[in-house]
């Protein structure tokens, strides 16, 4: 593939006007990360730092009025878990909330909020999912009562748990992900019957570790991905991970090296 020329006016409104990241412009460029934080530098922009970066990627949310007034407002939401989905501190969602002129609760205002529903309130929201975490997308704010006053496993004991085990009889996913960290980069081969996002969050990986789906390919009769992935397993056997566990389960479907060629961020 051809590379781009990456001139000074092009960085200039992909990093600065759109703030895409250095790793997405090195995409489409055709070139390394290296190569474009370089030329940055060398054309005097300011590099952003992480944290400044994680917040460019949610600025359309923390200045949303109606997205934030929803999620702390109407939905009753922590400044914790608002801050945990938009990769940032309890102290920047204060601050958004500030420019946005959406008042700030006292601590009495979010106790009362914790007791605004009965127990009888929560069981009957309750009773309308199958899974918590269906209850905590669809009715967010009785399923955070219940979690903040202890009764959440009581209010959810009807409800199952999905199986993170793979049925061949049904459709399925082969993944490819990359997992790493400041110390360790591994990749791994994995099938599911769900989508990876959610594989990913069974896992159990340990926190200091990021990911990043590779591949994905889409499989009507499970049997077939089982297949797939049993095949590669056997052919990359010698760069399989032997080292600690990184995650609760899939440890003997990780490789030392990119096995599939897929990674290209450090081209």
């Amino acid at each position: 593939m051809k590379r781009l020329e990456i001139t000074k006016e092009y960085l200039y409104e992909q990093y600065v006007i759109k703030e895409r990241s250095s790793v997405d412009i090195a995409k489409e460029c055709n070139c390394s990360y290296s190569t474009i934080t370089r030329k940055l530098k060398g054309f005097g922009f300011n590099i952003r730092t992480n944290t400044e970066s994680k917040l460019s990627k949610n600025i359309d949310k923390l200045m949303n009025y109606n997205w934030m007034f929803k999620q702390y407002i109407t939905n009753n939401r922590p400044l914790s878990s608002i801050a945990k989905e938009l990769k940032c501190s309890d102290k920047t969602i204060a601050n958004y909330l500030r420019i946005l002129n959406i008042s700030l609760k006292t601590v009495s205002e979010s106790k009362k909020d914790i007791f605004k529903y009965t127990i009888d309130e929560l069981h009957y929201e309750a009773l309308k999912y199958n899974f918590a975490k269906e209850f905590a997308i669809g009715s967010y704010p009785q399923y955070q009562s219940a979690r903040s006053r202890g009764i959440l496993k009581n209010i959810c004991s009807h409800m199952g748990r999905k199986n993170i085990g793979f049925d061949i009889n049904k459709s399925g996913l082969l993944y490819y992900i990359k997992i790493y960290s400041e110390c360790l980069i591994v990749y791994k081969i994995g099938i599911t019957n769900y989508n990876t996002k959610n594989r990913i969050q069974t896992m159990g990986l340990n926190k200091k570790f990021n990911t990043k789906i590779l591949k994905e390919i889409y499989f009507e009769n499970g049997a077939n991905a089982l297949s797939f992935e049993s095949e590669y397993k056997k052919q990359f056997k010698e760069f399989q991970y032997k080292g600690e566990p990184i995650m609760n389960n899939g440890n003997t479907e990780l490789f030392t090296k990119d096995v599939l060629g897929l990674d290209m961020a450090d081209e």
